[in-house]
């Protein structure tokens, strides 16, 4: 929030304002009486994805759908996890690991497999429009 881009500083407040309130949801905070099952449904959604976001061992594995030639070591299967975290909610980040780690096979296994996907949604999308 100290970037001298002012678009940067507004960026990054806007989002710690959206952080800190969700804060309460972490806490144990009980739900209110009678509280609608769809609210419900988001207040665990939003709980579980700020969980993930202050917790990265507790991402989900993600799955590879481009076939690599390679085995991934856990530390490098934990940053494809947390990159595919910050793809799925459009967030941004930096993957800093030392030299030789592997961060360019982490980073071709989520630019592969997104690509893959988008590509395969496509098809299913054109294939509804032409029929």
């Amino acid at each position: 929030m100290s970037d001298q881009d002012e678009s940067v500083r507004m960026l990054a407040s806007l989002t710690f304002a959206t952080l800190v309130r969700l804060m309460p949801l972490e806490g144990g905070v009980p739900d209110p009486p009678n509280l609608p099952a769809d609210l419900a449904q988001q207040k665990g959604e939003q709980r579980e994805f700020l969980e993930q976001l202050l917790n990265p061992s507790k991402i989900q594995e993600y799955k590879i759908t481009v076939p690599i030639n390679a085995e991934l070591r856990p530390y490098q299967q934990a940053g494809v996890n947390w990159l595919g975290f910050m793809n799925k909610f459009k967030l941004h980040g930096i993957l800093c690991d030392d030299m030789g780690l592997g961060k360019t096979l982490q980073s071709i296994c989520i630019l592969g497999s997104d690509h893959l996907d988008r590509d395969s949604k496509t098809k299913v999308s054109n294939k509804f429009r032409s029929d």
